[in-house]
């Protein structure tokens, strides 16, 4: 088992990746080989090239990186967000969430399609337990 290591930025979390032995020292192969100073390095590198890849990365039809789009520290905001522009994404559970805050324009919408994140944040367990009813 080969571990992520530490994030080169105090920001990062831990991953922890389960590698054949082959793979793995291929993937050391390949560091000694790009001059990296670990596998990590190497795994961050191909992930990076992988998820801005035009066809099976994470951009959109306008060629525009989905994270920068979605991401929020904020797990509420980064739901809208996720909502807002990659609904097709969505569970069965986060489209129940995300049908009771379309239907209530009033409380947790701005304008069209503007949502009002600080309201949604301040009802977010109220939302939760809304969709769980619809659930059943």
């Amino acid at each position: 088992m080969a571990k992520a290591g530490r994030p080169s930025s105090g920001k990062g979390k831990l991953l922890t990746v389960r590698l054949t032995p082959k793979m793995r020292y291929s993937v050391e192969l390949l560091a000694r080989i790009q001059r990296r100073t670990s596998i990590t390095a190497v795994i961050e590198l191909a992930l990076e090239r992988l998820l801005h890849d035009k066809e099976m990365g994470l951009t959109n039809g306008k060629g525009e990186y989905l994270p920068d789009l979605i991401f929020d520290e904020d797990e509420v905001t980064c739901f809208v967000n996720l909502c807002l522009h990659c609904p097709e994404l969505l569970t069965y559970d986060e489209e129940l969430i995300w049908r009771v805050i379309e239907a209530d324009k009033k409380t947790y919408w701005k304008a069209h399609r503007t949502p009002n994140y600080e309201k949604i944040k301040a009802n977010w367990d109220e939302i939760n337990e809304q969709a769980i009813k619809a659930r059943h």
